[in-house]
């Protein structure tokens, strides 16, 4: 019997050393391989270097790092693109906005004054000191800076975005419908002018010029529900309660989990037909957590409620 037992002790004993030598076996050869992967990217990367013998194949390498998020060696392609051909605007603003995105900010802003210095009419430097400029809180040097981008510039709708923003900002509303206006007439198949669009006519109290943008926002992307759910408060406000039911059903149909979407849908249904359950929506309501409770707050100040 005691040896049986001795025998049994054993084999488990060589069993769980076997498991845990096999884990570590995968652990080894899990690192090894993480290693060869990094080695062999490393060593694409240096072939690829290599033959970048122009200016432009180091600006697309460049990028490539940047879309990787490798900022340092990204930095160092577009110096190498400056310093190729450094007349040339493209590479001196790549190589700024690489600075911005690295946090080197002083380097950034003087990369974009020369560029400006040397090409005064390149709207991409202008633009992207405007971004520059708003981050820090200096407004009134991010409109003169988009207005310029949109002056050289002036059939670029994302231009015309940027200062729309930048006046929005300011609290010079008609100033910005006026320039997301331009933008969405530039580029009336996107989605997201007219959505941009429509706020602005909301702020002004334009429902109805909201409605229509809110509506062709929701037809140009059909599956974003919050387009839907912005169409739906719009026409609360103007107390087109039985569209604005379809608005927020759209919307719990492509998100069906989203709990404010239900308890603006309820609104909707207790202004069309009488009270829902109070008690009901009150536990709704306790169950959210305070960023979607803020949210459904906000969009029942759209319409009133």
């Amino acid at each position: 019997m005691g040896l049986r037992r001795g025998i049994s002790s054993g084999i488990i004993i060589t069993e769980r050393e076997s498991a845990l030598g096999w884990d570590q076996d995968r652990e080894a050869a899990a690192r090894e391989a993480q290693l060869k992967r990094a080695e062999d990217e490393r060593a694409r990367e240096e072939q690829e270097e290599l033959q970048c013998q122009t200016a432009y194949m180091r600006l697309r390498l460049g990028d490539r790092y940047a879309s990787r998020g490798k900022m340092r060696q990204a930095i160092a392609q577009y110096r190498q693109a400056v310093t190729m051909d450094g007349n040339n605007p493209t590479f001196r603003t790549r190589l700024a906005d690489a600075y911005v995105l690295a946090g080197l900010v002083s380097q950034a802003m003087a990369q974009y004054r020369k560029v400006l210095k040397l090409s005064p009419d390149f709207a991409e430097a202008w633009a992207s000191l405007g971004d520059l400029y708003k981050r820090f809180g200096m407004s009134a040097m991010a409109l003169y800076t988009y207005r310029k981008a949109a002056q050289f510039s002036p059939n670029r709708a994302y231009y015309r975005y940027k200062l729309s923003e930048a006046y929005a900002g300011m609290g010079l509303v008609s100033e910005s419908i006026s320039e997301s206006r331009k933008a969405t007439e530039l580029a009336p198949a996107d989605a997201f002018y007219r959505f941009r669009l429509a706020e602005l006519y909301c702020r002004q109290g334009l429902h109805s010029h909201a409605i229509r943008e809110f509506t062709l926002a929701a037809r140009l992307a059909p599956f974003d529900d919050y387009y839907h759910v912005r169409l739906g408060t719009a026409l609360m406000a103007v107390g087109e309660v039985t569209e604005a039911m379809a608005a927020y059903s759209r919307a719990l149909e492509i998100r069906p989990d989203c709990r404010c979407y239900r308890i603006l849908l309820s609104d909707a249904q207790s202004k069309a037909s009488g009270p829902q359950s109070v008690e009901s929506e009150q536990q709704r309501e306790r169950d959210l957590d305070d960023y979607d409770r803020a949210f459904v707050r906000r969009r029942r100040s759209e319409y009133g409620a």
